[in-house]
């Protein structure tokens, strides 16, 4: 979609890149970020922007080594579910469409 959109996935996205994102997916909410290694240690940090009401939500996963990233991102899709539902998103919908449901 990105490289449909002509926008790099190395840089961070505007506003108006998102909402461009948002237009061609047909969607409300997009989440997108980033991850970053220090020695063992692996952090993930992610937003959910939702565009319909002008919110960006900050989620992020640290975990101390790759044995533990799956679970850390387990949390963190947990932590995304939990933020759809509190903006009255069907989470039954966006749990079955995610792999650490």
């Amino acid at each position: 979609m990105l490289h449909d959109l002509q926008l790099s996935p190395q840089s961070q996205p505007d506003i108006s890149q998102l909402k461009r994102i948002a237009e061609f997916a047909d969607a409300d909410t997009i989440l997108f970020g980033e991850y970053s290694r220090f020695g063992d240690q692996i952090r993930v940090n992610s937003t959910i922007s939702d565009l319909k009401n002008d919110r960006p939500y900050q989620v992020a996963a640290i975990v101390a080594n790759e044995k533990g990233l799956l679970t850390g991102l387990s949390k963190l899709a947990d932590d995304v579910r939990q933020r759809l539902g509190s903006s009255s998103f069907p989470v039954t919908e966006v749990r079955s469409q995610t792999p650490f449901a």
